[in-house]
């Protein structure tokens, strides 16, 4: 399956997950799918146009499909998304500190697993913080850590459309090997 090119304010769509969340909505109950309908006119109604169904989704299912609830968290989300640029995180576009955090945090990300979830691997214990303290910013850690979100959704995007149906989530292995607290 190729991936749509289509854009918003908000990034490409491959990164908002559109397939996956069409797939997901066609699945809720109708009360659900109406507390989506509300949620998106009161964000409108707060000046945020076009709010990508997967954050609507995502806001409300951690606020058990209470539009309330989620608008709350919904609204400060979307201005940090805006404030830090996080549309212009893209496969292409990948922040320069991405180097600096690759050398310090040794990780793979596999291919889907069984049920089509990217496998982000890490090998926590191996984790240069001394390295990573040195030479880099928590801004910039911050931002690295949102482009690799970024394109796991990405990932998580392609899959739902080979298999045709939504994956929305991906897997994390962290092996803690030779990791202390002291």
């Amino acid at each position: 399956g190729t991936m749509s090119e289509a854009t918003s304010a908000y990034g490409p769509s491959a990164y908002l997950q559109e397939n996956a969340t069409k797939m997901q909505i066609e699945t809720l109950k109708t009360e659900e799918k109406k507390a989506i309908v509300d949620l998106n006119d009161a964000a409108t109604k707060a000046g945020y146009q076009d709010v990508p169904k997967a954050f609507l989704l995502r806001f409300l299912e951690n606020s058990n499909f209470d539009p309330t609830k989620a608008f709350e968290k919904l609204t400060p989300f979307l201005d940090w998304y805006k404030d830090e640029k996080i549309a212009d995180l893209t496969k292409e576009n990948e922040p320069k500190e991405n180097i600096v955090m690759r050398k310090c945090i040794p990780h793979l990300v596999y291919g889907p697993d069984n049920e089509g979830r990217p496998v982000y691997f890490e090998l926590t214990g191996k984790i240069r913080c001394d390295l990573l303290h040195a030479n880099i910013t928590k801004d910039n850690f911050l931002k690295c850590h949102a482009w690799g979100m970024q394109n796991m959704m990405a990932r998580g995007e392609e899959s739902s459309l080979e298999l045709k149906k939504p994956v929305t989530k991906f897997v994390m292995v962290m092996d803690l090997d030779g990791m202390s607290f002291a």
